[in-house]
């Protein structure tokens, strides 16, 4: 989902967004480390709040050059398939 769509239907938890994203922030340009596990019942927005943070870090200037970002999949079961080893 887009950015701006994520931005249009997110609802309740502004307060929440702007603080993991400061947390974020904080962590990469200070010694001072932070980590957040969202948790909860299936359905009450943790991928969409994740997707959202997710985006709103990547469009800071201040935080490109300090941050790279791995999205891993929701649901991801296995490993992929490369090669088989002998």
């Amino acid at each position: 989902m887009t950015h701006e769509a994520l931005e249009s239907i997110f609802v309740q938890r502004h307060q929440l967004a702007e603080y993991l994203v400061e947390s974020i922030r904080e962590s990469a340009i200070t010694p001072a480390k932070h980590y957040t596990l969202p948790i909860g019942p299936r359905g009450i927005g943790k991928t969409h709040l994740v997707s959202l943070i997710y985006h709103r870090v990547r469009r800071r200037e201040d935080l490109r050059e300090r941050l790279l970002i791995a999205w891993l999949r929701e649901e991801e079961w296995g490993l992929p398939h490369t090669s088989t080893y002998y």
